[in-house]
């Protein structure tokens, strides 16, 4: 191997020959061509001279396993040349010199033993190359980084940085800034880039600790140089993508090699062209071989199909006498015959499975999840005790520890800095998030909240424990005051068959204060259960109810109002004075009372189901008995809407009819307010709506109803002189509300208010209707219009109709099993319909402070909350808030910074919920960008729409067009010999009928 060796210095490299043991490896990678196959004989080494302009190879020295490789210090006294061709040979793939004891490479030439007697392969075409002697290669151009590694005897595949450079690395900010883009100022083949120090020193200051610089102030600011070389690591060989040169030696090295290699390349330029492979190859058929078994034709056996039983026989026949009997086919449903279809289910197939040897697959670890509970032990508690002794210190070691200097040093090095610590942390707090503190002007949340929080829970276990919460209202103008109906959990026929028990629980509605959670402080007396209740917006001491024997009933509350105003400061006020001993306390502060109703509607003229909705109309406007809508000049809620589920909308009147008188001197044992006295058992509604079906086959049941006026939105009105605050509420005391009489005199008629309104009925339907009358042509008499659309989406009854707070024309109707959302005008249906639910949706309502918000109660007692500028398919937040069913949502703004959301649910338990900062806080730009939402959609709903009739139109006059061409169908002309054959068959019917004719008149005789 030796003599191979010396001779490779020399030889021309030739290509491998297959299955011979003639080839061997330089230091540069060339192959030469052994005499003779083998190895030399063991112990002889055949120095040959190197030749003329070549470098001897170092002597390696012998080791236990072989040649041992030279040392760094041997390395390093190599010519460059010889360098350049070692890292040349590292490039080409031709692995470690076989001078130096390695083993060759993938790409080398390497000796294969043949079997004894035997030839080669028929599988191999063997190849005998001549060696044609040429002049040695010359070290093709290495890269700056290999030629570091080898000056300074870096072994292959090692990650150390060369003496007088450190690895770098740079951000592409930092590449932009110094113009040392990778792969475009500094490449591969030219890896070196120079930089000014000045540039660097000053990007340190200017950036600081941000810039790439930094870890290396001190090495660059003692750079004796004004440039400094750094040089691109493509490969990451030493860790990052640069190398920081900090040698003057090392940089001038550097440039001295680059110089060569330019000119080396100069050089090959000259010579021009690449070299020509002269090698010759010979061509040896193969020769044929006796087959010899590796155990394939055992898997040929394997895969092989084979009978492993006989073979059975069948035989089927049929009844002679239905050989071809006529055969009568009918279609039938394959669920009347037990074995009418047959399923044939896919299975796999074992035979056309391929097994894979080798699967790349990747597999994501994620913890699993398990919800498990555990029941732990109780044990009785004792008390113990125990007595040790503390660990001291003698005298002589107190003293020895003290007069320690290495203690005093560590006491002086760390006092200041402990001194320092103390009283940083009594200037501030170090653990607080100044990030999440940072903007918070929110005394009740912060933005990181992102769920209700229950703020408050009331329920009472004498009235309303197992009791439904049917309604709930929050007082139009006492912060903390909220007020529930409770009503029994039966159904119509259980309350028809336990009445004789009802009768005996009371009715009330119960009105809570934040102060007392325990009591309530007022409750109000019904008839019977209430579904649904309203304040007034004017005069918040009245209430309004309907009641489930379809009355409607009217409290005045005007003489405890002081009390709502007063809970949140009664108990402090009175505590440690005289009015908390016993004896001096006031009853009436102690004893929740009891208000009884000042009015109730006719039974023969309300309605004749439940009361479902009630709603007092606004303050600006009244109706009158044919459905004129006039200015109210008072500015006073007096005029109430009810519907109920008998099909009939009915609107009520609170004042006096015109010529009454008021009689308060009635006899009142009771103390029942005399508000509404000349109401009471004879109040009649102003106008009744029936709501017809379109088909007229029925009325529907209205449940919920919505008008496009509301409370405070005046601009409606003609313009005017804003009322003084006299002229905006009457100067009488609130004990004559009700005796206000209907002005006689002349009223403005304002006919911009819209006679539309929406109901929601039991069925799921969306109801528009007009209270304007007109004429009926059949009888001459004046009567409401019918419905003008009707739209079935719910397929439960309709819980909830309310519009939006910010759009008066957007409609949110809840019911069944999903939500929809409404625009007034369009017929086409909803802009919005929602995906159907899990469980049933109880209730819902628009969030007052965010135009695309708006929650929605389930039967499952969970709370949606959906933003549809976040998302419309699924809710945004889902919360569980009860376990029971959440029967109506009612939100409330206290302030600004605080925003509640009252939820019922169907045991009685009313829970009060903050609304987090997300959820209250309009986004910017929310308004217009919801606006434009609708917008949007209502465009589309009309395309659609649009597209159907033009569809309809198509497929009409496609229609028409083909009848006409049906009836416009040339009929055929018949030719000359069929017209002859006419005539002559008309003439031959002719002659038989004259001669019939003629022989029953006797002309003629008929030959027998």
């Amino acid at each position: 191997m030796a003599d191979n060796e010396d001779k490779k210095e020399s030889s021309e490299s030739q290509e491998p020959q297959p299955e011979t043991n003639s080839a061997a490896t330089d230091d540069v990678g060339d192959k030469v061509s052994s005499p003779a196959p083998g190895p030399p004989s063991a112990g002889q080494d055949v120095p040959v001279p190197p030749s003329p302009g070549q470098v001897a190879p170092i002597p390696t020295s012998p080791g236990p396993d072989g040649p041992v490789p030279p040392s760094p210090g041997q390395a390093a006294k190599r010519s460059p040349k010889a360098l350049s061709a070692k890292s040349s040979a590292r490039r080409t793939g031709t692995g470690t010199p076989a001078s130096s004891g390695g083993r060759p490479r993938t790409g080398s030439a390497r000796s294969k033993p043949s079997s004894a007697g035997s030839k080669p392969s028929t599988a191999t075409t063997a190849a005998v190359s001549e060696s044609v002697a040429e002049p040695a290669k010359k070290p093709k151009k290495i890269r700056t980084l290999e030629f570091m590694q080898l000056e300074e005897g870096v072994a292959e595949g090692q990650s150390t940085p060369p003496q007088g450079a450190v690895p770098l690395f740079l951000s592409s900010k930092t590449q932009e800034i110094f113009s040392c883009v990778t792969d475009t100022d500094v490449t591969t083949d030219n890896p070196v880039k120079l930089i000014p120090k000045a540039t660097i020193v000053a990007d340190m200051k200017s950036r600081a600790a941000v810039s790439d610089w930094s870890p290396f102030k001190g090495t660059v600011n003692s750079y004796p140089g004004e440039e400094i070389m750094i040089i691109f690591d493509s490969s990451y060989k030493f860790g990052e993508n640069f190398l920081l040169v900090t040698s003057e030696d090392f940089k001038a090295s550097v440039i001295q090699m680059q110089e060569d290699i330019a000119e080396e390349s100069d050089v090959e330029g000259e010579s021009g062209g690449e070299e020509v492979d002269t090698t010759v190859y010979k061509y040896e058929p193969p020769e044929s071989k006796p087959w010899e078994s590796l155990g394939s034709e055992l898997e040929v056996v394997d895969e092989s199909v084979r009978d492993t039983r006989a073979l059975q026989r069948f035989r089927v026949s049929r009844i002679r006498s239905e050989f071809g009997a006529p055969l009568k086919l009918s279609n039938r449903d394959v669920k009347d015959s037990k074995d009418g279809y047959i399923e044939c289910t896919p299975a796999a197939e074992r035979a056309a499975v391929v097994d894979r040897m080798e699967l790349d697959s990747g597999t994501q670890a994620v913890p699993e999840v398990i919800n498990r509970t555990a029941q732990t032990e109780w044990h009785y508690p004792k008390n113990a005790a125990v007595q040790y002794e503390p660990r001291t210190f003698t005298e002589a070691e107190s003293e020895d520890m003290l007069l320690d200097l290495n203690l005093k040093e560590f006491m002086e090095e760390v006092c200041p800095r402990f001194e320092r610590a103390l009283q940083q942390n009594e200037i501030m707090n170090p653990f607080i998030d100044d990030w999440l503190a940072l903007g918070q002007d929110d005394a009740f949340g912060n933005k990181a909240e992102n769920h209700l929080k229950e703020y408050q829970s009331f329920t009472d276990l004498v009235f309303s424990r197992d009791k439904t919460i049917t309604a709930a209202e929050w007082h139009p103008t006492i912060k903390g005051i909220v007020a529930v109906a409770c009503a029994e959990r039966a159904s119509f026929d259980e309350r028809v068959d336990n009445s004789h028990k009802m009768i005996m629980n009371p009715a009330l509605i119960l009105i809570w204060s934040f102060q007392d959670p325990i009591h309530p402080q007022i409750i109000l007396e019904a008839p019977d259960d209430i579904f649904c209740f309203k304040f007034s917006a004017t005069e918040p001491h009245i209430v309004a109810g309907g009641c489930v024997n379809g009355q409607v009933v009217l409290w005045d509350m005007s003489r405890w109002m002081e009390r709502l105003k007063s809970s949140r400061h009664s108990k402090r006020d009175q505590r440690n004075t005289m009015m908390s001993l016993p004896g001096y306390q006031d009853e009436s502060l102690i004893e929740t009372p009891v208000v009884r109703y000042c009015a109730l509607s006719s039974v023969e003229s309300g309605h004749a189901m439940c009361v479902s909705d009630i709603h007092w109309l606004p303050d600006h406007i009244e109706i009158t008995r044919t459905g004129q809508v006039f200015e109210n000049p008072k500015l006073q809620s007096v005029q109430l809407v009810s519907t109920s589920t008998d099909g009939s909308v009915m609107y009520w009147e609170t004042r006096l009819p015109k010529g009454a008188a008021p009689n308060p001197t009635q006899d009142n044992p009771l103390a029942t307010p005399t508000t509404f006295k000349h109401l009471d058992l004879t109040w009649k509604p102003i106008m009744k709506i029936s709501t017809p079906k379109l088909d007229g086959s029925g009325e529907f049941a209205p449940t919920r109803y919505s008008h496009p006026e509301v409370q405070g939105d005046r601009s409606s009105l003609p313009k005017k002189e804003e009322p003084s605050v006299k002229e905006q509420r009457p100067s009488k005391s609130v004990s004559k509300y009700g005796y206000t009489k209907v002005p006689e005199k002349s009223k403005i008629a304002l006919d911009d208010i819209s006679t539309k309104f929406y109901v929601g009925t039991e069925d799921g339907e969306l109801v528009y209707c007009d209270w304007s009358v007109e004429k009926d042509p059949d009888t001459g008499r004046m009567t409401h219009r019918r419905p003008l659309f009707v739209r079935s989406v719910h397929d439960g009854p309709v819980n909830t109709l309310q519009r939006s707070p910010f759009f008066r024309d957007i409609l949110l109707s809840v019911g069944g099993w999903n939500f929809c959302i409404w625009k007034e005008g369009i017929e086409e249906g909803p802009l919005l319909s929602s995906a159907p639910s899990q469980h049933r949706l109880m209730s819902g309502a628009w969030s007052p402070t965010r135009p695309s918000v708006f929650y929605v109660g389930r039967e499952d007692g969970q709370i949606q909350v959906y933003d549809l500028l976040d998302k419309t398919q699924e809710a945004s937040m889902v919360q569980d808030v009860s376990p029971h069913s959440i029967m109506c949502l009612s939100p409330w703004r206290i302030s600004k910074k605080q925003q509640l959301l009252a939820a019922a649910d169907s045991i009685g338990t009313l829970h009060v919920l903050e609304v987090p900062w997300s959820l209250r806080h309009p986004l910017p730009r929310e308004e217009e960008s919801m606006s434009y939402y609708l917008d949007r959609e209502t465009k589309r709903i009309t395309y659609v729409e649009e597209r159907k009739l033009e569809g309809l139109r198509i497929k009409r006059e496609r229609e028409s067009h083909e009848s006409k061409e049906r009836a416009n169908a040339a009929i055929p002309v018949p030719t000359e010999e069929e017209l002859n054959q006419k005539d002559r068959m008309e003439f031959d019917e002719f002659e038989e009928f004259q001669k019939k004719i003629l022989i029953e008149l006797g002309v003629i005789i008929e030959a027998v």
